[in-house]
């Protein structure tokens, strides 16, 4: 968040300063006549708004810093985080269908694991409740030795040993045993309920990131493609209005473009490299490599 906060507010800056020199220009030439009050109206409303977007931007930093700050529990310096670098090459795992990722989330998605672990609580409790029904049959033995201090038996030593079976046969507990079995039955019905909504939410997640990561490398090539193609219409449009076939709104139009194109390429970056660790978190094959493929994007 704080690295796109960053990236906005550059494009922003951008934008602001490209309009405000139109609205420079534009002004020169309605001064000599060669330019209609309106276009300078419109570079200077436009120049005013991209001036408001920058203001906003920056908040939005401080805001996103902020956040950071309180993850991390250390002050961030914005001039020492590291950016997105130019180069952006593709993550080779692209070839893994969604149900190998489905098959590990359901097998090693921590959520999922915690909450079949709960079932098998809430099962052996159940088990517990229901062996108190049953008959005991324990098996005894024990042996004892005592001396007699008696005046009529002094020092007669007594031996005593016995083994046997014991039966306890239970065969009515005013309804507690059958009170406790129902309500450890019905918690073990409703965490196997639980696993259901959790593994339907999971999977859903899972589905969502890897269609977001699948997505997001056309996302890319296409924005990349239109950045290009913006480029080259504002300096066409430029060179339009120079020779008197375009007007100034041709180049404000242009270059909103050209920013707008900016910042989404800049967001589905982000997003491709989001939803390549959110998708290995929710399957459950998160590890610490991945977090070094990311790391290698930032100089």
């Amino acid at each position: 968040d704080l690295l796109f906060a960053m990236d906005r507010a550059r494009y922003q800056l951008a934008e602001f300063e490209a309009f405000s020199e139109q609205a420079k220009v534009s002004k020169r030439l309605f001064e000599k006549g060669e330019a209609a009050q309106t276009d300078y109206l419109q570079s200077e409303s436009s120049a005013q708004i991209a001036k408001a977007k920058v203001t906003e931007s920056n908040d939005e930093i401080e805001n996103a810093r902020i956040k950071l700050e309180g993850i991390i529990g250390q002050p961030v310096d914005l001039n020492k985080i590291a950016k997105l670098g130019n180069t952006f090459a593709y993550i080779k795992n692209d070839t893994v269908g969604f149900d190998v990722f489905r098959e590990k989330a359901l097998a090693n998605n921590a959520e999922l694991l915690a909450m079949k672990d709960q079932i098998e609580i809430a099962n052996q409790e159940y088990k517990k409740n229901i062996a108190t029904h049953f008959p005991v049959v324990n098996l005894v033995a024990a042996a004892s030795s005592a001396t007699s201090t008696t005046t009529v038996t002094i020092n007669q030593r007594a031996n005593t040993t016995y083994a046997g079976v014991q039966v306890s046969l239970p065969i009515y507990g005013g309804g507690e045993i059958n009170a406790r079995s129902t309500q450890a039955y019905a918690n073990y019905q409703k965490a196997l309920a639980d696993y259901d909504v959790a593994r339907v939410r999971v999977l859903a997640e899972l589905r969502k990131q890897f269609n977001l990561y699948q997505s997001s490398k056309a996302k890319i090539q296409a924005l990349m493609a239109a950045q290009s193609a913006s480029t080259k219409l504002v300096d066409s449009m430029r060179r339009g209005v120079k020779a008197g076939e375009r007007t100034n709104l041709d180049i404000l139009t242009a270059d909103k473009t050209l920013f707008n194109a900016n910042q989404d390429l800049a967001q589905a970056k982000y997003q491709y490299l989001t939803s390549f660790l959110r998708l290995n978190q929710t399957s459950g094959t998160f590890e610490f490599d991945d977090l070094q493929t990311i790391a290698n994007y930032f100089k």
